[in-house]
């Protein structure tokens, strides 16, 4: 026997170790290649995202956020995220956390700066009364289409300069009243894109943006607004003004509506549906500018309020009012006080009668010629 594994053993020793190896192989080599192949993916991905960053771009967020990331560093910046990041090194911090919206952080910040891809589910008052933000960066990293509320989003933010909102996906926005109120200093904004199927409100949206010189609105659908008071008023430099598209027949107010738009000098507004409009108080007070005013196709059977609808209109020269229905109006006080040049207004002999009967002094030029429909 001892002869036999002499002359055999290192053979036989050899034959179990090669089927020893041959029946671990398999699942050996499986778990090497799986490890090595996520391994590759790992470091494809992060490529990808080293790439996405480099080229200014973003990847989605799964999820929506009710509160976001801010840092607000002594320089006047603030960094906005959608999730906890380390402050940037050598910098000083002065407040950090989680909060509703940027402004809460420091509405004294200079500066923001998205920091990767945030997306909130609601942008109402993010940015209130930061009277000291120029800039905001990186805003194309701020997903926008799970917000439901841009209502004061930018107010006041008196020394903006420039904003680029003309990638916002505002298709689930239903408030955005006061959303760019008292911007001052912007002096062009693009916003024909937004989709507003959903909005409601739109009070006071452009209130006191003294310096944009031009808005086209023409694309918005406006079927489900119910207020538009004082939407464009103290839009001082305003020049072109297009809303000939709208649907406005669930308005209910226009209190204000182009209100010391003293640039205007024409509004082709004669399509919008006013059925349901029930205060037009002061509506184009001081739109001292405009020439004349095709308003013939109104329906105004719900109106009750026109008190100063025309104060100040003292470029106004002709009136087209002859599809009115002033039936339900109580109040006319001073509709057209200062409309010193105003030549000619053509009405019903009913509403004639209501302007120049009401008990509220009207202050119609005694120069006006009428012209009866």
């Amino acid at each position: 026997m001892s002869s036999f594994l002499e002359t055999y053993g290192v053979a036989i020793f050899t034959l179990v170790l090669v089927a020893i190896l041959i029946a671990f192989a398999g699942p050996l080599w499986i778990k090497i290649k799986n490890a090595t192949t996520d391994k590759v993916c790992q470091t494809e991905q992060i490529g990808k995202d080293e790439i996405t960053v480099a080229t200014g771009g973003t990847v989605e967020p799964a999820e929506a956020v009710d509160k976001v990331y801010c840092i607000y560093y002594d320089d006047g910046e603030t960094t906005i995220s959608q999730n906890e990041i380390e402050p940037e090194a050598g910098r000083t911090v002065v407040k950090k956390g989680f909060y509703e919206r940027p402004s809460d952080c420091a509405s004294e910040m200079t500066t923001a700066r998205f920091v990767g891809a945030v997306k909130p589910k609601n942008c109402e008052y993010w940015f209130l009364l930061c009277k000291k933000l120029t800039e905001i960066k990186n805003i194309q990293n701020l997903y926008t289409n799970e917000c439901t509320n841009m209502g004061s989003m930018f107010c006041n933010c008196e020394n903006l300069i420039s904003l680029d909102v003309s990638g916002f996906d505002t298709s689930k926005v239903t408030k955005m009243s006061f959303m760019f109120s008292s911007c001052r200093n912007l002096t062009s904004l693009d916003v024909n894109g937004f989709n507003t199927g959903n909005v409601t409100a739109m009070k006071s949206m452009f209130y006191g943006c003294q310096n944009l010189i031009s808005l086209d609105l023409s694309g918005w659908n406006t079927e489900k607004v119910t207020t538009m008071r004082s939407m464009f008023h103290t839009c001082t430099n305003l020049t072109s003004l297009d809303v000939s598209g709208w649907n406005t027949g669930n308005v209910t107010s226009m209190f204000d509506m182009f209100a010391c738009c003293q640039k205007l000098t024409n509004l082709n507004i004669n399509g919008l549906d006013t059925s349901k409009v029930e205060s037009m108080y002061q509506m184009f007070y001081g739109c001292q500018n405009l020439i004349s005013l095709d308003l013939s196709k109104w329906n105004t059977g719900n109106a009750a309020y026109m008190s100063e609808m025309f104060n100040k209109c003292s470029s106004l020269t002709s009136l087209d009012l002859s599809g009115w229905n002033t039936s339900k109006v109580e109040s006319m006080n001073s509709m057209f006080a200062g409309c010193n040049n105003l030549k000619s207004i053509t009405a019903s002999q009913t509403v004639k009668d209501k302007i120049l009967n009401t008990e509220s002094n009207t202050n119609v030029p005694s120069s006006v010629t009428w012209i009866i429909k």
